[in-house]
């Protein structure tokens, strides 16, 4: 998977704000194992993964139904963040 970047992360919480908090953790490892998916697909083919995106996260959360961001202090937005912060931080170091 390509690097994220800062605003790639509150795009990932935006996407998940939305599931229950216990389905949180599994969705979020399934979405950046589609961005490293697509990421492979990129480089063997050349070009973005047809339902997957290009490799970078982003890439991939924009292909969700993302809710409007109305207040960034919601505890279900909040919650997201941390998660999308442990998940990216297990992904990259493992």
């Amino acid at each position: 998977m390509l690097r994220p970047m800062p605003g790639d992360l509150i795009l990932f919480a935006r996407a998940l704000s939305v599931c229950p908090t216990e389905q949180m953790p599994d969705t979020a490892r399934q979405l950046l194992a589609e961005a490293t998916m697509a990421d492979r697909y990129r480089r063997a083919v050349g070009k973005a993964h047809p339902t997957l995106g290009d490799g970078s996260l982003v890439g991939r959360i924009m292909r969700e139904d993302l809710p409007v961001l109305t207040r960034a202090d919601t505890p279900e937005f909040l919650i997201a963040l941390r998660i999308v912060a442990e998940t990216v931080l297990n992904h990259t170091v493992t």
